[in-house]
Order: structure tokens, then sequence, then C-alpha cells
């Protein structure tokens, strides 16, 4: 009942609305300068639509999130960061290819006028219950950190503290 209820109010919050009414509203409410969009892309965010997703690599992950990310901003034309992304449904020694891929990427992006403003790995330690969306507490824990459980750095932690300290056209191709 409640989720009915709650589906109805939003479809009639967007009845009227077309989609040249939400880029506005949406630019009305970015007119600061202050203003920066963030953008949760996960390695599973990126899907094929119908039958069963292949098996791609973190490049030609990254490079599906890249035209996604370049068809975002031509729509909304606002500046952007990535305000989550790990190695989420990849093997954790995946971590590195996937982070300096998506550093990579932004560097493009960059390059091409995208207001590309940085990146945030979520999170910083692994997780626990993601696979039940925390509903069935099993305490399996989903390697995404920086740090594994046990707060040991591991290599990635290492690769994304180079990237953050060094000058900022390191995001570059």
């Amino acid at each position: 009942m409640l989720e009915r209820h709650c589906q109805g109010k939003r479809q009639h919050h967007l009845v009227g609305w077309d989609g040249d009414q939400i880029r506005n509203r949406i630019r009305s409410l970015s007119a600061s300068d202050e203003l920066v969009a963030g953008l949760d892309i996960y390695p599973v965010s990126v899907n094929a639509i119908g039958g069963v997703r292949p098996n791609w690599s973190p490049r030609q992950l990254i490079q599906l999130a890249e035209k996604e990310i370049e068809r975002w901003h031509d729509r909304y034309d606002q500046p952007f960061w990535i305000a989550e992304t790990s190695n989420l449904t990849l093997p954790i020694d995946q971590q590195i290819p996937w982070l300096e891929e998506f550093s990579s990427a932004l560097g493009r992006l960059r390059l091409n006028g995208r207001p590309a403003r940085g990146m945030c790995w979520y999170s910083r330690g692994d997780q626990y219950d993601w696979q039940t969306a925390l509903i069935e507490p099993s305490g399996s824990v989903t390697e995404v950190g920086l740090f594994d459980s046990k707060r040991i750095a591991r290599p990635v932690a290492n690769r994304f503290q180079e990237l953050a300290s060094g000058p900022p056209d390191i995001l570059s191709p």
C-alpha cells in the first residue's frame, strides 16, 4: 500500500513536465558556480540491454561509462565529479585497472571540454552484507574498499593516493 502511495506521488510530481522543463528546472537550481553534480558509476552500473551481460574488461566498461557520461553532460551541461566508484562486481585484482582506466577516462573527458572535477572511491573499507542489501545480516564481506576489513591498505589505496597527490593534469589519457 505504501509503495503504491509513494509511486503515485512520484508520478503525480512529474505529470505535465517534459524534458525541457526538467532540464530548465535543474539549470535554475544549479545557477551557482559552486554546484557540481555527483555521478555514481560502478562496474555494475554498465549493463547490456536485453540478453546476458558480456564479461567486459575494466577498459571496456569504462569506455561504455565514458560515452554515458558524455551523453549526460550533453544533456545537463553541468560540471560533475564521480561521487562513488569502486570495483563492485569485479574481482579484487581488478581494482587498480578499474581506477587507472577511470582516471584516464576523466582525463580524456577534461581534454574534450567536459568539466570533470574529480573522483571518490567508495568505500574506504570493505562492506558487510551488501549482497542482501543489509536486510539479512550474515557477516559476508564485499571486497570493494581501499582498505580490507582488517583496515590494511590494499595496493589500490596507494595508487589512489598517488593520483590524488599528483598535479591536476595527472588525469590525462
